[in-house]
């Protein structure tokens, strides 16, 4: 009894009130001090995240720059270019300026004198040739047009009196090409407005000495246009800002401005001077910049609100260099965390006003029930122990509930962003009706995922199988896709290149270098292009393959390794295109994707597939056995006759009674093409 009194003397409600608020007074400064460093460390976050992407996508434009050059120099090493003829020249660069949007332009020169110009117009192609400066009319200019069969037409040949005076010895990429010690990287000019096309641009140019004393320069135009494309429509934040600049302070790549949206205004304001943009905040940036001696991210104030800023260097060789600069306005990060400081203030006095109420009814149930606490101590404590259990099991059940509500809602969502990135029936019906896709993912989003596209007459269809399935598939299949479009929309349309470029980026984006523990996520997958035009079909596999079926009296004998044949009946061949034992991602000793090259025919059927129908499990057996390869084959083979929509019922219904009553094994996907 006295312990109790004691006890009821220090804890009365004076006391409880002194004790309990400075503690919710260091509660609430903690909270506030940790939502303050939060704001820092996204800033921060925030601009670094930026600034890396920024370096991969400048990556990705200069890289294939870099080594187009380097693989031109070797050739010329071997004499290629030392008596090539214009034609020769054209043939061997109009492909790699096809392939690289970025390249408008490549010229040769040498110290003989001999000098060759390829330019790319709307729909022709134009030339500059000089045999002998010598000659009054040294110079000539030509333009072609060439057709799918890469046959030429000359369709205008003449001079221009002022190419006399265009000598390649004025030019800077020619002097930095000469002054470059580098073998193993071209020397780059500063970014400059092209005297033929007055497009701002930048020139990367390679030298090399044949029979040790004749120089040869090779030039490669580079536009920079499309560095600003990139940079008008970043999204950083809700007002940010991307800008790329030159050492001189000129600008590459603009920022998210409606002043730059139209082709016309991004080329008006390119290689201009920052101070001329009307953007006051760069100026006020790059002044602050100047004064706290160049950080890499920093905050200022610009007409009395904070914004924090980025500048980093980006070095497109040794001697050449981008500015990266990133500008956040903190109000951006702010907005989130001001409603969450408000909230903290409001619960802070609305917890005081509670600690009150319950002080003061805890003391008034003290005294009501003084007496009979010690009477009823046991039965009230058994009560309390059956109703706490119970509550806590109530409780878990109802969170059991919501969490497993929450995660159906967001994979849910998640299966209806997957589902608006798959490309659109359309473009198959538009071609021809005769195909069929059957897609059944093992949980709601899938790992697998099928892609195609229509591109300069060509048919590009790809059947993918991701690591994994679910949310981790799901994740890796919405990369592939992406990446897939952002590819061939840069008219990379062959196979091989196509798998290359994907295995590229999956090994920056995942941050994949072969550590040993560590996994090496990727894709298995089967990539076709087919000409509409000539019929040609060209494949690249990374551990998947395309089965194709014919007529077996159309057949000719095909002189390739990595196809095979196989056949059950007398009617139909199946051919069965092998593909590289590799996946679209990291893997120990990998090389470059080989291609196929087959020549379809009408009747035809294509078959694109992953491998879920072949690995499930079921059968006759208890524990199952999987389907295999050889019957995959041989059901194909049984329903070729059928329509394909009758053919996608019948493997359906196949799989279904295959699996029986055990689990889906893994994704399942196949498409069907009949030419």
């Amino acid at each position: 009894m006295r312990n109790n009194k004691f006890l009821s003397k220090i804890f009365n409600k004076k006391n409880l009130v002194l004790i309990t608020v400075p503690i919710l007074l260091l509660f609430l400064f903690k909270i506030y001090n940790d939502v303050y460093k939060t704001t820092n460390y996204l800033a921060s976050s925030l601009i670094k995240r930026t600034i890396k992407r920024t370096k991969v996508e400048l990556d990705f434009y200069l890289s294939p720059v870099v080594n187009n050059a380097l693989v031109c120099r070797e050739r010329g090493y071997n004499g290629v270019y030392s008596n090539i003829s214009l034609e020769d020249f054209n043939k061997q660069f109009i492909p790699i300026i096809n392939n690289s949007p970025l390249i408008s332009s490549i010229i040769y020169t040498n110290s003989n004198g001999k000098e060759i110009m390829l330019l790319k117009e709307d729909s022709t192609w134009q030339n500059r040739v000089v045999i002998n400066r010598l000659d009054t009319n040294y110079a000539k200019r030509y333009r072609w047009k060439y057709d799918y069969n890469n046959k030429r037409e000359l369709i205008k040949e003449w001079i221009l009196p002022e190419d006399k005076n265009n000598t390649p010895l004025e030019k800077d990429w020619l002097k930095e090409a000469i002054s470059n010690k580098k073998k193993h990287i071209p020397a780059w000019t500063n970014p400059y407005k092209f005297a033929t096309t007055k497009e701002p641009g930048i020139t990367a140019s390679i030298k090399w000495y044949t029979n040790d004393t004749v120089l040869n320069v090779l030039a490669f135009d580079v536009l920079l246009k499309q560095i600003s494309d990139f940079t008008t429509n970043i999204e950083i934040a809700k007002h940010g800002e991307l800008l790329i600049t030159s050492i001189d302070g000129k600008t590459v790549g603009l920022p998210n401005n409606d002043k730059f949206k139209k082709n016309e205004d991004i080329l008006s304001h390119t290689l201009v001077r920052v101070d001329s943009l009307n953007m006051p905040v760069i100026i006020s940036a790059k002044q602050e910049w100047k004064k706290l001696h160049k950080p890499n991210i920093f905050k200022f104030k610009y007409e009395g609100e904070r914004w924090w800023c980025g500048i980093d260097k980006y070095l497109i060789n040794q001697e050449k260099i981008f500015y990266i600069i990133i500008l956040v306005p903190e109000s951006d990060f702010l907005l989130e965390f001001n409603n969450t400081k408000k909230f903290i203030f409001i619960s802070f006095f609305i917890a005081i006003f509670l600690i009150i109420i319950v002080i003061r009814a805890f003391h008034l149930q003290q005294k009501l029930n003084n007496d009979l606490k010690n009477k009823t101590n046991r039965i009230v404590e058994q009560r309390d122990e059956i109703i706490q259990q119970r509550d806590v099991l109530h409780n878990q059940k109802l969170r059991i509930e919501s969490i497993h509500k929450e995660l159906t809602q967001s994979i849910d969502y998640s299966s209806n962003i997957q589902g608006s990135m798959m490309p659109d029936f359309k473009v198959f019906e538009e071609i021809s009706k005769n195909f069929f896709v059957f897609y059944r993912p093992k949980d709601k989003i899938s790992g697998d995922f099928y892609w195609w596209k229509l591109k300069n007459n060509k048919l590009i269809v790809t059947a993918a199988d991701c690591t994994g399935h679910g949310v981790p598939g799901a994740l890796l299949s919405m990369i592939g896709i992406s990446t897939l479009e952002s590819i061939v929309e840069r008219l990379i349309l062959e196979p091989a290149e196509i798998l290359n470029f994907l295995r590229k980026y999956f090994i920056k984006y995942l941050n994949q270098k072969g550590d040993i523990g560590k996994h090496r996520d990727g894709i298995d997958m089967s990539l076709v292009n087919i000409d509409l035009t000539t019929g040609e079909l060209v494949f690249a596999g990374a551990n998947n393959p395309i089965y194709i079926i014919r007529d077996s009296s159309l057949v000719k004998e095909v002189d390739n390794e990595k196809i095979k044949i196989y056949s059950n009946n007398n009617s139909y061949l199946l051919y069965e295109f092998k593909p590289d034992k590799m996946p679209v991602s990291f893997c120990d000793n990998f090389k470059n994707f080989s291609e196929i090259k087959f020549e379809v025919r009408k009747g035809d059927i294509i078959y694109l597939f992953s491998d879920g129908f072949i690995d499930q499990f079921g059968g006759e057996t208890k524990d199952g056995k999987k389907f295999l390869s050889k019957n995959f084959k041989d059901l194909l083979l049984s329903i070729v006759d059928k329509s394909l929509k009758d053919q996608e019922i019948i493997i359906k219904n196949r799989f279904l009674e295959w699996k029986g009553n055990l689990e889906q094994t893994d994704d399942v996907l196949i498409i069907g093409i009949k030419i």
